[in-house]
């Protein structure tokens, strides 16, 4: 069976898709960034404020978005677990409306950004219940720090290691690990083969 009748491959493929997406954009706004741009003090989010970053990065938020929803979509059809299919939902409905709304519209842009990081660390450690060792040690470890991380970088600045690296710093110990586990978990769900990976996630 290939990914074209398979719908938990091609859920795979959009989260690979999503995940490398994220941080080629983030990679390249930051390059094109007007004016001074620190990872340690500026938020990710800074990049969507103003010119060609911002450009870069809200387009590649939707989109992603976008494709992050697809994958939940896809899951559904195969049979995945309810609440997994949920949290990929939520972690894509939140990430495009982080491009929606960028950070110079507060409060929508910061329920949308809670929503993605929330959504995706909880959706990484779930998802090691539809997975087998070595890599469900991986989801849980990855989507484990970016809780851990989310809950320091809402604590504020002046709790370790927030006050060594900052804000911007403790961000992306929240967002990559994510990023990290779509890769890897879309990689594993292509990888499968179909009645594993259907059986695996019912």
């Amino acid at each position: 069976m290939t990914t074209r009748t398979n719908p938990a491959a091609l859920a795979g493929l959009l989260l690979m898709l999503a995940g490398s997406a994220t941080l080629m954009s983030i990679i390249t706004a930051e390059a094109v960034y007007e004016g001074a741009y620190s990872t340690g003090a500026n938020d990710i989010s800074d990049l969507g404020r103003d010119g060609a970053s911002a450009l870069i990065f809200n387009t590649a938020m939707i989109v992603t978005g976008v494709l992050v929803s697809g994958a939940a979509y896809l899951l559904y059809r195969a049979g995945t677990q309810r609440l997994f299919v949920l949290l990929v939902l939520l972690m894509g409905v939140g990430s495009t409306g982080v491009g929606v709304f960028p950070a110079d519209i507060d409060v929508l842009h910061g329920l949308f950004a809670a929503m993605t990081f929330i959504a995706g660390g909880v959706a990484a450690i779930v998802s090691s219940r539809l997975q087998q060792s070595p890599l469900r040690y991986v989801s849980m470890a990855l989507g484990a720090v970016a809780l851990i991380s989310l809950a320091l970088y809402a604590w504020g600045g002046d709790v370790w290691p927030s006050s060594e690296i900052g804000d911007g710093g403790i961000e992306r110990w929240v967002a990559y690990p994510i990023v990290l586990w779509q890769v890897s978990f879309g990689a594993s769900l292509t990888t499968a083969p179909p009645n594993r990976s259907r059986s695996a996630a019912a």
